[in-house]
């Protein structure tokens, strides 16, 4: 969120060209960091096609991804959409490995609802919350905090901000690699 302000119809809204150009910067370092360090070449590779389409000056809007460019990613993305007071994410699109992974497709419901069964699960909230109200990629490599139906030992993931208008982020893109899924993607 922007300082000095507890406005989510604010957040993502930056003063003016210089500060949206900061951020800009700030998110392609952060994806090119994680495209050199990333566990997961499923990570890597997520973070240089987010790098490939992110403009210099502003947030990407969706329409610039195109997922036919990276089909070995589909199977681990998850797609929603802002909403906003409250903060709400709804499902667009849910990758087979995501599938897989939690035994029931999230597409068409909001995230808040699958995970109010979950309490320590907040992290997936919280994590595109900050995305939201910072317009920065938020990147994570964790243990699990519950049990899913994979037996793995670490989860990667990125979630990546598009907007529409270049800085009001209003849809998260996000991979998730899965260590037990594919052992053969993490480097050892």
């Amino acid at each position: 969120m922007i300082p000095g302000t507890s406005d989510p119809e604010a957040a993502s809204v930056p003063g003016d060209a210089t500060e949206m150009a900061t951020r800009a910067a700030a998110n392609r370092r952060t994806l090119e960091q994680v495209e050199r360090e990333a566990a997961s070449w499923l990570t890597r590779d997520f973070a240089g096609a987010m790098l490939a389409i992110h403009p210099p000056d502003a947030l990407p809007p969706r329409s610039a991804f195109d997922p036919v460019e990276v089909p070995k990613l589909l199977p681990h993305l998850i797609l929603v959409t802002v909403e906003r007071n409250p903060y709400r994410f709804l499902v667009k699109l849910t990758g087979q490995s995501m599938r897989d992974a939690i035994k029931t497709t999230l597409s068409g419901h909001y995230l808040q609802d699958f995970l109010e069964t979950m309490p320590s699960m907040r992290f997936p909230i919280e994590d595109r919350m900050q995305v939201c109200e910072t317009g920065l990629a938020v990147y994570g490599l964790r243990q699990p905090r519950t049990q899913i139906a994979f037996d793995f030992a670490r989860i990667e993931y990125l979630h990546m901000p598009f907007a529409s208008d270049g800085y009001r982020v209003d849809r998260i893109l996000s991979l998730f690699a899965y260590e037990g899924d594919n052992r053969s993607a993490f480097r050892r």
